[in-house]
């Protein structure tokens, strides 16, 4: 199975590319979940968008993973980010499931779809013993997706100077 070039029912994954910064521009207006990101201050809501896709381009040369563009198959349209992302959690590499939704397509189920289909790369390809997801201990739905996916609560930690939960299972 190829990384950069999977399939969920609803979903295309694809790399991202510097041209998809305009559409995930969107997800950083009226965001109510953004104080749940870690995302510095500073930054302009013109920068934020062009950041968070550097930051998936460089993943993807140092890890060979990293966030992923998620299209619509139905209308071609960016409707968020979901990937394998490698962190160093207490001085141990995990691979973290992540996903990130435009807000206009909350609650329709495309959380679990995305976060299900990055977890179910990781257990057919055996990425390591087990999978986590970092949220914020606020971040209400992203608890749920952890949970629906399968995931428990491991421990808590200040990530990103915030107080947040991690999720794990073992695969």
């Amino acid at each position: 199975m190829n990384y950069f070039n999977q399939e969920s029912p609803r979903l295309i994954y694809r790399k991202l590319t510097h041209s998809d910064v305009r559409a995930w521009s969107e997800f950083f207006i009226d965001n109510q979940n953004l104080p749940f990101l870690g995302i510095p201050e500073n930054l302009s809501a013109r920068e934020m968008p062009r950041e968070w896709i550097a930051k998936q381009l460089n993943r993807y040369q140092e890890t060979g993973f990293g966030g992923l563009a998620a299209i619509s198959k139905t209308t071609g349209d960016l409707i968020g980010i979901s990937g394998v992302v490698e962190k160093w959690i207490n001085d141990h590499k995990e691979y973290e499931i992540s996903y990130s939704l435009l807000p206009k397509y909350w609650r329709q189920g495309y959380g679990f779809e995305m976060a299900s289909t990055m977890k179910q790369y990781a257990v057919c390809n055996k990425l390591h013993p087990r999978v986590i997801s970092i949220m914020h201990k606020d971040n209400t739905g992203s608890i749920a997706v952890a949970s629906k996916n399968g995931m428990q609560h491991l421990f808590d930690l200040m990530y990103i100077d915030m107080p947040c939960h991690v999720y794990g299972i073992s695969i």
